[in-house]
């Protein structure tokens, strides 16, 4: 069946490429299943991507093999911490050795009304179920960025009733304002990662921050301070070797640009424009 959909659709010219299958540990698909599977389609298909959506990490190593990029998800708004995304992407690129795409799938979606209907997660429950804010979408999409992901995907799930990430036309904007946001930074964003990491403030938060570009005069730093304090004052490493000091609000976003790859239009810290 799915070489008969891959013959059917392989020259399609919208097609970027092959879903595989959503999150194989909860479907209960093992790793042999998965890679009998890939190899279907790459054998008919090998010049387009297939993307697999893994979302245990203690078992993302026994699939990698069956995919070309590793969708992670972790949907922590409103019960962890927004930092577990970039525990999730930094695992993906552990088990591939860094030699395969990781991107971040984002959430949208109110994940305390899906936790609710499954029972609780882990024993936890919440009494008032909300969706993540713009701000917070915006620090997990740059938290993903600044911990190595190269794609990022929005998981809205709004069929499902579990809050709809659109109904408010004013985080609509917000979200169609990020999109844009990471779109103008693309041309640095797609270059090489010069440097990363993570940098301790005073108050004991961890800074996460990157460095992509072409080199060290077109570049962009992205750090992101994805916990709910102040960093306190800290020292990010800069593409010319030196150190940017700042303080960062909590789930503030800090970015900034070397060269002239991208335009120069400035935007506010929840993704509208100014």
């Amino acid at each position: 069946g799915i070489q008969e959909r891959v013959k059917a659709l392989k020259d399609t010219p919208g097609l970027f490429g092959w879903y595989l299958l959503d999150e194989p540990t909860v479907q209960g698909t093992n790793a042999e299943t998965m890679q009998r599977a890939y190899r279907a389609v790459k054998e008919l298909d090998p010049d387009h991507p297939v993307v697999t959506t893994l979302c245990a990490p203690d078992r993302m190593g026994e699939f990698a093999a069956s995919t070309d990029v590793l969708l992670v998800d972790r949907y922590p708004v409103s019960l962890e911490p927004l930092f577990t995304v970039a525990i999730h992407v930094e695992t993906a690129l552990a088990v591939t050795g860094g030699k395969k795409a990781v991107w971040g799938a984002i959430q949208l979606t109110c994940q305390d009304t899906h936790r609710i209907k499954r029972g609780g997660e882990a024993g936890l429950m919440v009494s008032v179920p909300r969706l993540p804010t713009v701000r917070e979408i915006r620090c997990m999409t740059y938290l993903a960025i600044a911990h190595g992901a190269s794609g990022i995907l929005f998981y809205a799930y709004d069929g499902m009733g579990d809050g709809r990430a659109f109904d408010d036309p004013k985080r609509y904007r917000g979200i169609l304002g990020l999109t844009r946001e990471i779109h103008g930074l693309g041309p640095l964003l797609g270059g090489d990662c010069l440097r990363k990491g993570t940098v301790p403030g005073q108050n004991g938060v961890l800074v996460s921050y990157i460095v992509r570009g072409r080199d060290r005069d077109r570049a962009v730093l992205v750090a992101t301070n994805a916990f709910d304090r102040p960093s306190g004052p800290v020292e990010i490493p800069t593409p010319d070797g030196r150190v940017l000091r700042a303080t960062l609000q909590p789930h503030d976003v800090l970015i900034k640009r070397w060269g002239d790859d991208v335009p120069a239009k400035k935007r506010r810290r929840d993704g509208g424009e100014q």
